[in-house]
């Protein structure tokens, strides 16, 4: 709300988070809270905006359905190029939907060098002949005029590089723990934090609250550098002890990440 007040002309704040329903409800409080300033700040989701960026620039396709995806993998499975694997189906799928999509990953040398955390190690030779299979799943997808959700971030990304839809004056985002890397990259394109501004970019989050990424992916590979910048949030005002103590005891002796 403070942030809207200091805006002039066109500028805007924008609050994005990774789910619908917390948008909805953070939209809710801000129309309470910023009275008279609500039309200077845009809520909305992850998905919602990258959608948005898409429309904006004349994108006529569709969201690939969970059906639309089950036939053409089943199709692509058919082809020498899946057929001579070494995997299974399963793990083909799994590693298009966790690494390729998410990091946007669009050439065979960018995948020959992506950093694969929490998955199986590849040799060389196996990513050469995988990358083949991933290949014949975006140009049947590109076919149907189809894009995955991670593609759809991917092309809005690339619309904002290009310049093609405008930089907000500030970017606020929750939940960032479950941005993967192509999202965290639109997060970096759509906030002015290569101009000299104060506070283009503010993000917030829990590593031990991810839920829609398994892959944990640092915020400096997409450009966004918080060293000397952080802050580690150290009281909770929402659990009691008791469940803190109780969380403890469950939580003893596990590896957990702090973004």
């Amino acid at each position: 709300a403070w942030l809207a007040k200091q805006c002039k002309d066109n500028e805007k704040v924008l609050i994005t988070t990774y789910t619908t329903n917390l948008s909805v409800t953070i939209k809710g409080l801000m129309e309470k809270l910023a009275a008279g300033f609500s039309d200077r700040i845009e809520v909305t989701n992850l998905h919602q905006l990258a959608r948005t960026i898409c429309f904006r620039a004349h994108w006529k396709g569709k969201i690939a359905e969970p059906d639309d995806l089950q036939s053409i993998w089943k199709q692509v499975m058919t082809l020498p190029a899946a057929t001579e694997q070494e995997f299974t189906a399963d793990f083909l799928r799994e590693e298009f939907e966790l690494i390729i999509e998410p990091m946007g990953i669009s050439t065979e040398e960018e995948y020959l060098t992506a950093v694969r955390t929490g998955r199986q190690v590849l040799r060389r030779k196996q990513r050469k002949a995988l990358w083949k299979v991933f290949v014949e799943v975006r140009r049947q997808l590109s076919k149907r005029e189809l894009l995955t959700f991670d593609g759809l971030i991917h092309q809005a990304r690339l619309i904002v590089e290009r310049g093609d839809f405008p930089q907000y004056r500030h970017v606020l985002v929750d939940e960032i723990q479950d941005f993967g890397l192509e999202a965290l990259r639109l997060v970096a394109a759509i906030s002015p934090m290569d101009k000299d501004l104060n506070d283009p970019l503010c993000v917030v989050g829990d590593g031990h609250q991810r839920i829609y990424n398994a892959t944990p992916v640092p915020m400096s590979r997409a450009g966004i550098d918080v060293r000397g910048r952080s802050r580690r949030l150290k009281i909770n005002y929402r659990t009691s002890e008791e469940i803190r103590d109780w969380a403890h005891g469950v939580l003893e002796g596990l590896d957990v990440d702090d973004l």
